[in-house]
């Protein structure tokens, strides 16, 4: 199914999504593309609103959701065997070295992930193939069962020319940058608030720092500095998810301060900010606890001074 979308969207300028498995999407589309992008952007759903419209730029979004540094590290890997970028966007969510962060959506592409990471100079753990294989097997009997549902609601039509937002479908953009269904985009203040409950734990509850994870974060900018341009984007929350990040179990604040650190030390450039005050991205610029919208990211965006065009990658 995600090789018959990812086909699609070289057709269409807009494609119908729900439950597919986007790593194997990406994988598809970075094999079929012939954009010409010349940035990349790499991190979660929460960067999904960056795009052409607020980038004024030929962009091209391979972001994913739930996107762990594993993750970044493998569709790095494979769009720049593809395309070639000047500049990469990394979107920089604060679990990216939990090494409890619960993320395995990854495991669609693992052997391309140990390729990847090796070329960064290390050697990927071992896996436990039992865990692995157990995960890989309820994810395929769900999703079995999801794509059957999936493709007959949509009665095989996937492409569109048409980005009017549909009520129950997502649709993702030529240049891969979502537009979400009108029933998840027009959520009222109070079930925002609501869903800042869940928000302010997504893979970071429990949480424990890998300093092998930063490491590899590490080497992955150095990889690709000497060539390209790499600049650190950090994603906002909605203010109610924001405070309840600061009285949680994670210190929100000196994970962001990681971040500044490593770009300081590696002198790459950093914008935006956890706090959606550092910002100036208002309450009724979410579509949930994490998800901002266009404008609020546009607002964090403006600051690049992007030259060529742009491609990304992420998602939650």
């Amino acid at each position: 199914m995600e090789k018959k979308i990812a086909k699609e969207l070289t057709r269409y300028q807009y494609v119908k999504t729900r439950n597919i498995d986007e790593r194997m999407f990406i994988f598809n589309r970075i094999g079929i593309e012939k954009s010409k992008a010349n940035v990349l952007i790499t991190g979660s759903s929460r960067i999904m609103q960056v795009g052409s419209q607020n980038l004024h730029k030929d962009v091209l979004n391979l972001s994913v959701s739930g996107a762990s540094l594993e993750d970044i590290v493998t569709i790095l890997d494979l769009g720049l065997a593809q395309f070639n970028p000047k500049q990469i966007i990394i979107g920089c969510d604060p679990w990216l070295f939990n090494e409890l962060s619960g993320q395995k959506r990854w495991t669609s592409l693992e052997a391309h992930y140990v390729k990847a990471v090796k070329k960064l100079g290390v050697m990927p753990p071992i896996a436990n193939p039992k865990a692995s294989n157990n995960y890989k097997m309820l994810m395929s009997i769900d999703y079995a069962v999801e794509s059957m549902r999936y493709l007959a609601s949509l009665n095989k039509d996937l492409g569109l020319n048409d980005g009017t937002p549909l009520d129950d479908v997502n649709l993702i953009k030529r240049d891969g940058s979502m537009i979400y269904n009108n029933v998840y985009a027009n959520q009222s203040q109070f079930e925002i608030i609501e869903s800042a409950k869940n928000w302010s734990k997504y893979s970071l509850n429990p949480y424990s720092y890998s300093p092998v994870l930063m490491d590899v974060f590490s080497r992955l900018i150095d990889y690709y500095r000497k060539d390209r341009e790499i600049i650190l984007l950090l994603t906002p929350y909605h203010e109610s998810t924001y405070q309840r990040l600061l009285k949680g179990n994670v210190d929100i604040v000196s994970i962001e301060k990681q971040f500044i650190s490593i770009a300081k030390e590696k002198g790459v450039t950093l914008v935006g900010s956890y706090n959606p005050k550092k910002t100036s991205c208002t309450p009724y610029e979410f579509f949930d606890g994490a998800h901002p919208k266009d404008s609020c990211m546009q607002k964090i965006v403006k600051e690049l001074n992007v030259v060529g065009e742009i491609v990304v990658s992420g998602n939650l």
